[in-house]
């Protein structure tokens, strides 16, 4: 199974450790709303720069 991204709706600052390796790997990390993943954030999705649009529309739709 190949995983392009990961989303989490709560408990997000139990995952900063993970989403601050997928930026330094260079992929993408956002909240739901598409703005910058930030501690405070209250959802994130985290994927490779070539499907985090996509998968970010499926997430909102």
């Amino acid at each position: 199974m190949l995983l392009t991204g990961a989303w989490q709706f709560d408990n997000v600052r139990s995952h900063t450790a993970g989403v601050l390796l997928v930026q330094e790997a260079g992929g993408v990390v956002t909240d739901l709303d598409g703005k910058l993943w930030e501690p405070a954030s209250e959802s994130y999705l985290a994927a490779a720069p070539g499907v985090h649009a996509a998968a970010l529309e499926v997430l909102t739709s």
